[in-house]
C-alpha cells in the first residue's frame, strides 16, 4: 500500500484514499463489475473486476527491506503479503535424513508424505493449499500479493489508479487459485466490514476449499467489534506511553517471526503466526531533505549565496515578507492621512477601527430595518430582537435544503434591499465612508504597483524553488535509498490480536498461516536437504494432475474504492 508525503513547510500526507488510517476506508468500498463472460465473484455487497494484469515478481530478501528503516521501494510500492523465512527444527530435533513424496491414494489433506530419520511423519495440508505453497517456496519469490500492481495495459492502469482504483497482482504461484483469493483478502482484512468477516462467493455460493467452513457472520462481526475496541485501547496506550500508532500502511510478513517445526506423536507441527509490520514515511528525514533541496535550488537561482543553507533562506523570506508588509502599511497610512480620512497622528489601527465601526453601525441599522419589515409581514417571533432575528434567518438559510435555499436567499436579499431604501441617510453615510476607503486603496495600488511586481517576482521564484525541491524529494522517495520508519512498538503490541483475527476470519487467517508455515518448512527442506527436495519436485511434476486443486478460481485484478455516501 503506497502513500506519499508531499513537502509543504512540514510534510503532509497525501493519499486521501488511504490516510488518516488505513482501515477507515471500508465504508463504501466498491469493487468493479466483472465481465459477463465470467462468473461473478462477490465479497459481501461488492463484486470483482477482471482485466489482464501482470504477475508479481519480487525476489528481494525481506530482511533487507523490512528492517528498522524499511525500504520505501518495497513497502510503498509492493507491500501486501510477503513471506520468505526458513523454518528451523525445534531444540532437540536432530534431522539426519529427510524425504518428501506425494501419495495420491491417500485422502486429501494427508497426501504429502514426509519421512524424517527413516520414520514416517504425518502432515495436514490440503491439495489446494499444498500446490501453491510448494511453487512459492521453490521459487525465489518473496511477495505473494500486492494492491499496487500493474495491468498489461499500463495506460489503462494509470487511468484506473487516478480514479482511486487499485490493481491487484499475484505471484505466479497464487494466480487464479483459491489460495490467491485468500492472500488478497488477507491483505485487506484490517479494512473491516465484509472484508474482515465474510468470504467471497461465486453465483451466490461461498467459494470454499477442502477443510473450510462457511463463515459464522454473527460471531465474526462480534469479534471484529472486539478487535476495533482493542485497537482503540492500543491507540490510547500509545498516547500514554508515547509510542506512535498512526501508521501509514503495513506488510503482512514472517519477518521477526520464530518459525519452528517439531515432530510430536508422529505429526509435523509448525509454529509461528503472520506478523503485521506497520510503517510510515520518515517525515523528519523527508522534511530535512526538502529543506536542503530548497537551499540548493535557492543558491542556483541566485536567491542565496554559495554556502548558505535553509536557515538563511528562511531568514531571508521572513525579512522580505516583513519588509513588504511594512512598506504596504506605510503607504496606506501616508495616503489615509493625506486624504484626511484619519488625522496626521492617526494609525492603521485607528483606520481599521473606523472601518469596523462604520460597517457594524450600518449593519445594525440595516438589521433593525429588516426586522421592522419582517415584523409587518408577521415573520418575527415573539421575544425576538433585531439581532436575534437576523441571526435566526441567517441560520435558517445555512441549514436549508438545496431545494429551498435559493428561495430563502432571495427573500432575505429582498428584505435587505427594501430595508436599505428605508434608511437613506445611513446608507449614504456608509457609502461615503466606503468611497473614502476605495480612494485610499486606488492610490495605494498605484504607488505599490512597481514594488508589488518585484515582490511577486520573488514569490514566483520561491515557488519555483519549492517545486524543484519537491521533485528532488519525490525522486528520492522512488530511489533504492529511500527509507521509512518502522513502528516497532505498535507492531509488537498489535501482535496480541492474532487470536482475535484468526477467530474472526478463520479461512483467511488459516490460509495465510499455512503459506507462511509450510512455505518456511519447504524452504528449510530446499536449503538443507536439496537432493531430497529436487527429487520431490520431479515427482510432483508427474503427479500434479492427480491432486484435487478445486475449486477453480479466477482471481480479480481491479478494485475500485469509492467514498462513503455523503462524503
Amino acid at each position: 500500500m503506497n502513500t506519499r508525503i508531499s513537502p509543504s513547510g512540514t510534510f503532509l500526507r497525501d493519499f486521501s484514499s488511504w490516510l488518516n488510517r488505513y482501515r477507515i476506508l471500508t465504508a463504501g468500498i466498491l469493487i468493479m463489475s466483472a465481465p459477463a463472460a465470467l462468473s461473478e465473484i462477490t465479497l459481501g455487497s461488492t463484486s470483482c473486476s477482471y482485466l489482464p494484469a501482470k504477475s508479481l515478481k519480487t525476489t528481494t530478501q525481506l530482511s533487507s527491506v523490512l528492517a528498522s528503516s524499511p525500504r520505501i521501494r518495497f513497502v510503498g510500492k509492493v507491500g501486501g503479503v510477503a513471506f520468505d523465512a526458513v523454518a528451523v527444527p525445534d531444540s532437540g530435533l536432530v534431522i539426519k535424513s529427510l524425504s518428501l513424496d506425494l501419495d495420491t491414494a491417500r485422502p486429501d489433506g494427508s497426501r504429502l508424505v514426509l519421512t524424517v530419520n527413516g520414520r514416517p511423519v504425518k502432515t495436514r495440508i490440503h491439495d489446494w493449499e499444498l500446490l501453491p505453497t510448494i511453487r512459492y517456496a521453490d521459487s525465489d519469490s518473496t511477495s505473494c500479493f500486492t494492491l499496487f500492481g500493474e495491468l498489461q495495459d499500463e495506460e489503462e492502469g494509470r487511468r484506473l489508479r487516478g480514479d482511486g482504483a487499485r490493481i491487484l497482482n499475484y505471484d505466479d504461484a497464487f494466480q487464479d487459485s483459491l489460495m490467491g483469493l485468500r492472500m488478497f483478502q488477507l491483505d485487506i482484512l484490517l479494512l473491516g466490514d465484509d472484508f474482515a468477516t465474510d468470504l467471497p462467493k461465486e453465483d451466490g455460493e461461498y467459494i470454499l476449499g477442502a477443510g473450510e467452513k462457511s463463515p459464522d457472520l454473527s460471531t465474526a462481526k462480534s469479534l471484529h467489534e472486539k478487535y476495533e475496541e482493542a485497537r482503540l485501547e492500543l491507540d490510547l496506550k500509545g498516547i500514554r506511553e508515547d509510542f506512535d500508532t498512526e501508521f501509514q500502511s503495513y506488510v503482512i510478513t514472517d519477518q521477526s517471526v520464530d518459525i519452528r517445526f517439531v515432530i510430536k506423536d508422529g505429526q509435523l507441527e509448525i509454529t509461528g503466526e503472520p506478523f503485521y509490520y506497520f510503517w510510515k514515511d520518515d517525515e523528519d528525514d523527508l522534511n530535512g531533505r526538502y529543506q536542503a533541496a530548497q537551499a540548493e535550488e535557492a543558491v542556483k537561482a541566485g536567491v542565496l549565496k554559495p554556502g548558505d543553507g535553509f536557515d538563511e533562506l528562511r531568514a531571508m523570506i521572513i525579512k522580505e515578507r516583513k519588509a513588504d508588509q511594512e512598506r504596504k502599511d506605510s503607504v496606506k497610512l501616508k495616503v489615509a492621512r493625506e486624504l484626511k480620512v484619519i488625522s496626521d497622528t492617526g494609525t492603521l489601527e485607528d483606520l481599521e477601527q473606523m472601518e469596523t465601526e462604520a460597517d457594524e453601525k450600518y449593519e445594525a441599522a440595516l438589521n433593525k430595518a429588516v426586522y421592522e419589515i419582517a415584523k409587518a409581514e408577521g415573520k418575527v417571533r415573539e421575544g425576538e430582537t433585531p439581532e436575534s432575528f437576523a441571526e435566526r434567518i441567517f441560520e435558517e438559510y445555512m441549514e436549508a435544503d438545496a431545494s429551498v435555499e435559493n428561495a430563502i436567499l432571495e427573500r432575505n436579499q429582498n428584505w435587505r434591499n427594501k430595508a436599505a431604501e428605508n434608511i437613506p441617510e445611513k446608507k449614504a453615510e456608509h457609502a461615503a465612508f466606503k468611497k473614502q476607503m476605495d480612494d485610499i486603496n486606488v492610490q495605494v495600488a498605484g504607488i505599490n504597483a512597481g514594488p508589488d511586481a518585484a515582490y511577486a517576482a520573488l514569490e514566483d521564484k520561491l515557488d519555483e524553488i519549492r517545486d524543484k525541491a519537491r521533485q528532488t524529494v519525490s525522486e528520492f522517495q522512488d530511489s533504492d535509498e529511500a527509507t521509512g520508519k518502522y513502528l516497532k512498538e505498535f507492531s509488537a503490541a498489535h501482535a496480541q490480536f492474532v487470536d482475535t483475527l484468526a477467530a474472526m476470519n478463520p479461512a483467511v487467517w488459516n490460509a495465510g498461516r499455512t503459506v507462511m508455515r509450510y512455505g518456511a518448512f519447504f524452504r528449510y527442506c530446499r536449503a538443507h536437504h536439496s537432493d531430497a527436495w529436487s527429487a520431490f519436485m520431479q515427482k510432483l511434476g508427474g503427479n500434479e494432475g492427480k491432486l484435487e486443486t478445486k475449486p477453480a478460481v479466477k482471481t480479480p485484478t481491479v478494485m475500485k474504492f469509492s467514498p462513503p455516501a455523503g462524503q
